[in-house]
């Protein structure tokens, strides 16, 4: 077992979240990350049309055999990680959704790992899922939660974090895509 994954997901464990996954077409494991996170350094990416977020080296346990077969055995068939990004969302950033946005396909992962992190949703930050008929979930910033999504059909954005957010959050961000 990985150093950096909670001993808590045995196979058997990822056996019973690929059957909630299946069901309801998400699930979540609280407290996923055991390690530390050291995030470096960040540059801005803006485009005041689309986005404004800071982005930062993706951590190396991301792209680890340990990782995709973990993400592969929730999701139910093989694949390989696309479109990975480590991003920081603080004051005044965002994501818009927009019509060049194509709709998803594969599995959307959200990371959060973000020690002692407390977030109301009125703050902004959290990631939208939206359908042909509109919002059809919100995944809020939180403490060290893995949300593995089906991301068949739809797209997302992420809320502006408004003036009374606290802090800045981390989010890494991705995609199981079928090989």
């Amino acid at each position: 077992m990985a150093d950096w994954l909670n001993q808590f997901y045995t196979r058997e464990v990822i056996g019973l979240l690929h059957k909630q996954f299946v069901e309801h077409k998400n699930t979540t494991l609280q407290k996923f990350f055991t390690g530390k996170l050291a995030v470096g350094s960040l540059r801005r990416k803006h485009d005041p049309l689309r986005f404004s977020y800071q982005v930062g080296k993706v951590p190396s346990f991301i792209h680890s055999v340990e990782f995709l077969r973990l993400l592969e055995g929730i999701a139910g068939f093989r694949g390989r990680l696309a479109e990975v990004e480590l991003c920081v969302f603080g004051k005044g950033d965002y994501t818009v959704l927009s019509d060049a946005q194509k709709k998803g396909r594969g599995v959307l992962f959200l990371l959060r790992v973000n020690p002692n992190l407390r977030w109301d949703e009125e703050w902004g930050g959290f990631v939208s899922l939206i359908a042909k008929e509109g919002e059809v979930m919100r995944v809020s910033p939180q403490e060290n939660a893995l949300t593995v999504i089906n991301y068949r059909g739809l797209r997302s954005f992420v809320k502006y974090v408004n003036h009374h957010a606290p802090s800045s959050f981390v989010l890494i961000r991705g995609f199981l895509v079928p090989k």
